[in-house]
């Protein structure tokens, strides 16, 4: 099912939201094969139609803040954007990411569900972002990553330094 979506995907351009929409819907499947194959769907997409970053990474926002979403299936979403490749020309997409790093850090913590591989994750995609972002990381997000060195393991907190 999910390899004929990807197929109509490309067949019919119109239908494009929706079917992107139900592919990354399919990270919160219990199958942890699945959710890695929908990451590789979903790499696979962006390397034929590297436009579509920012509609890929809407789509995987909504679902990063919608209810009753796995701890999981918000850590494969969040090493999918990790995952994406960045150029000099992506400097408001990669201060876009950072956002969602941060802003998803954030509501993390307030729901005190921070798990050391997601801060992980969210380290690295801050780490990728920033060399190509044209805002720097200041003021607030220097205070969220010292909560990080405290709150954190040794490894995570090493990184956020």
């Amino acid at each position: 099912a999910v390899v004929s979506t990807q197929s109509t995907g490309k067949d019919k351009p119109e239908r494009e939201q929706d079917l992107l929409g139900m592919l990354v819907n399919k990270l919160g499947d219990p199958d942890k094969k699945l959710a890695s194959k929908i990451i590789y769907i979903l790499g696979q997409l962006l390397n034929s139609h590297p436009s579509m970053k920012a509609v890929v990474a809407a789509e995987i926002e909504r679902v990063l803040y919608r209810p009753n979403i796995s701890e999981r299936a918000q850590y494969y979403a969040i090493c999918f954007l990790t995952q994406l490749q960045l150029s000099t020309e992506d400097a408001t997409f990669a201060t876009h990411l950072i956002k969602i790093y941060f802003n998803f850090f954030k509501e993390s913590v307030g729901a005190k569900q921070v798990d050391s591989r997601m801060l992980g994750a969210l380290l690295t995609g801050v780490n990728r972002a920033y060399p190509y972002s044209k805002e720097g990381i200041a003021g607030e997000r220097v205070d969220t990553l010292f909560k990080l060195v405290y709150i954190s393991n040794f490894n995570v907190a090493v990184q956020a330094l």
